[in-house]
């Protein structure tokens, strides 16, 4: 779907929600066919790959944080985030800017 509409901004939950699916996040995120695909920070416990290894494949401008609310604990997801041996900025942008870029461009009908 993201490469039939490509101007169509697309999340992946959990960024593959697996080892295996991150595995795949990573290889998405090298493809220039799939520019407009994002991944979500959440469902951090689903593998065992460490968020600074897939940094290494995926841009942090097209990470944005997310939770599932009362079902995984707020404060172990935004702990993660926090947690990691990365830039103040990349967590500045991951947990909003890069939300607010998406939606900015957004055109939502009258």
């Amino acid at each position: 779907a993201a490469a039939k509409w490509p101007n169509v901004k697309v999340i992946l939950g959990h960024s593959g929600g697996s080892t295996a699916g991150r595995l795949e996040c990573e290889k998405i995120a090298q493809d220039p066919r799939y520019d407009n695909v994002y991944f979500e920070f959440c469902g951090t416990f689903t593998t065992d790959i460490c968020w600074e290894d897939s940094f290494k494949y995926i841009d942090y401008r097209r990470v944005v944080y997310g939770t599932d609310t009362v079902v995984h604990e707020i404060a172990w997801e935004l702990g993660r985030l926090l947690s990691l041996d990365i830039p103040e900025e990349w967590i500045t942008e991951i947990l909003g800017n890069n939300m607010q870029k998406i939606l900015d461009k957004t055109q939502l009908p009258v």
